[in-house]
Order: C-alpha cells, then structure tokens, then sequence
C-alpha cells in the first residue's frame, strides 16, 4: 500500500517527512520471527526502535518496542506482547504538530495512518530532529523580519533589499508610533518630573522591568499554545496570573525597600514599589491577551503578538507610571 504515492498532502506534512520501510509483522509471528526478520534486512529498514504490527488489511493494530523482543522467549507472539495505544499522526498532520507529539508522548518515532487505520508509513526521530531543527531556524528568521514570510529561511536570507523594507517596516513604524505616544505621556508630566528629577531616573526602569516580566510570561504562553492544541486559556491564565501577583508583589516590594533606604524618601519608595507592582501586571495581562487574541485571529501568535505587545507594554508602563507619581507625590 503506497498512499504516499496515490495522494497530493500539503507541504511540510507527515506524508512529506514519514518512511515506509519499517519492521511490519502479524500478530501471529514470535519474536523469534522478528528476530530472523532483523538479522536478514535490518539494514534495510529505516528505523528498527519500533517493530510495528498490523493485520491481514495493513490496519496498524500496535507497536512492540525493540527492547521487548529481545526481553521475551522465541516462541511469544507479538499479539502477547504489542502495545496496543499507540499515538499516531494522519498523513496530513503540519510537521511541527508531529514532532510535539513525538515529544509529548516521549516516542522515538511516530506512525503515521490513515483514516481508516491503514498504516501508511513513520516519522522517524532523525526527521523529528530535522524538523525541530528547520522550525527553530525559521523562528529566528521570521522574529527578524517581524512579519509573515512565505519561506523565512530562504526568503530573509536571499530577499531583495526592497523586500525586507516593505516586510519590517510597518511594524518599525507601529514601533515609532508607540514612542511619540510615549513622547506624549512624559510631555504631559513635564512639571513634575521637573519638580522630581528622580521620578524621571526611574523610568528606564520601570519599563525595563516590566517588559522583562512580560517577555517572559509570553515566550511561556506562546510555547503552551504550540504544545497544547486543547489549550484552556481561562485556567492558564488564573493560575498565571497568580503567579505573577507574587512576582509583581516580590518585585514591588523589594524596589520599595532598597530605594527607601537607598534615597532615604519614603513617597519615592512608595511610588516604585507601587508601580512596579502594577505596571508588572499590566504588562502580563499585555502578555497574555495579545497573543491569544492573534491566535485566535488566525496569525502565528509567535510572530504576530512581540512587536505589538512590547509597544502596549511600554506605553501601560508610562501611564501606569506617571499616574502612581501625580497620586502619591
């Protein structure tokens, strides 16, 4: 059975990336028939970790790891000893879906079926390596770009000038756009800061922080969507935020303590350790919504949601900022 052959799958699939020949065996031969198996062709199956077995219709009843077999007497049959849940991909499983399934299940290589059961071939663990390794790479390279390109690693690396310009430069400008609004907030605070000269030292950092925590947070987010299709946002995000409350509280109150005793100017103290506590949380929600709301649009959250969410970020953290200041101060 060739279903490779006899049907067109998308790209970057499981049917573009699998290998047929591997060990295949009826549940009604021993694992001295495996063994024989193995001694006369190992060198020509592709992967031997696995000895799969199916029946008379080539309908994948269940795996037989390699060290089972040399762990059971000659005369077992593989009926008696195959693992019957077996983690499987169809033909048409996106490359990066298999290989999370290979890692979330801890299986050296993945078989791929069909509709009806039929095996149709397996993702190996090199090609499982492979495709971890082309993703990561083309990660990077679209991250470069900030936008959508149809083929990161060719296109970012061979592209014309004119194309790079026409795919980073909307979001440099949304960048620059986030900036003079920010331009704006300071602006509109020029008497304090100019009443506060310490106010405004701080402000690096409090944007600093607050960004550190939500780049962190959305990297965990993004990476928890791509593992888990079933992804339950609302309980990630009470248990994340919970986490981030302690964070932000930690955070908050050890700038609270080393500037009161640093400055010796209990207000100033009270006024970082509240707004790194608050702009700390803004900047998770920030983290949180923006991504899933791209996700939910359809756009690689991955891609789509840094750019946007740094500049959210920022101007939250001004804001939330220079409010505390005029509150307190």
């Amino acid at each position: 059975m060739n279903t490779k052959n006899k049907i067109s799958y998308p790209k970057h699939c499981a049917a573009t990336h699998m290998v047929p020949n591997v060990p295949l065996v009826s549940p009604t031969d021993t694992v001295g028939d495996v063994e024989m198996l193995l001694e006369q062709h190992a060198s020509s199956f592709a992967t031997i970790n696995y000895i799969y077995v199916v029946d008379v219709e080539h309908r994948l009843l269940g795996v037989v790891s390699i060290k089972e077999i040399f762990s059971k007497a000659r005369e077992v049959q593989m009926g008696a000893i195959v693992q019957k849940n077996v983690v499987t991909v169809s033909p048409d499983t996106a490359r990066e879906h298999v290989a999370l399934v290979s890692i979330n299940a801890g299986i050296k290589a993945v078989p791929v079926v069909d509709d009806s059961g039929h095996f149709v071939g397996v993702v190996t663990g090199s090609q499982i390596i492979a495709i971890l390794h082309s993703k990561s790479i083309e990660d990077a390279l679209t991250h470069a770009g900030s936008v959508h390109f149809d083929n990161p690693r060719q296109t970012i690396l061979t592209g014309s000038v004119w194309l790079h310009i026409r795919k980073r430069l909307p979001w440099l400008i949304a960048g620059l756009g986030g900036g003079l609004v920010g331009a704006v907030i300071v602006r509109a605070f020029e008497q304090t800061l100019a009443e506060q000269l310490l106010v405004a030292a701080f402000i690096p950092t409090v944007i600093y922080m607050a960004d550190a925590v939500g780049s962190q947070t959305e990297i965990i987010f993004v990476r928890a969507m791509a593992l888990d299709h079933k992804f339950k946002f609302g309980r990630y995000f009470s248990r994340e935020f919970l986490v981030n409350i302690v964070l932000a509280g930690i955070l908050g109150f050890g700038m609270l303590l080393v500037s009161a005793l640093w400055f010796g100017n209990a207000l100033l103290a009270l006024v970082l350790g509240l707004a790194i506590f608050f702009t700390t949380m803004s900047s998770v929600l920030v983290a949180l919504f923006v991504p899933y709301l791209f996700e939910r649009l359809g756009y690689d959250p991955a891609v789509a949601s840094s750019p946007m969410a740094t500049i959210l970020r920022n101007i939250l953290s001004l804001a939330i900022y220079f409010l505390i200041v005029v509150l307190v101060l």
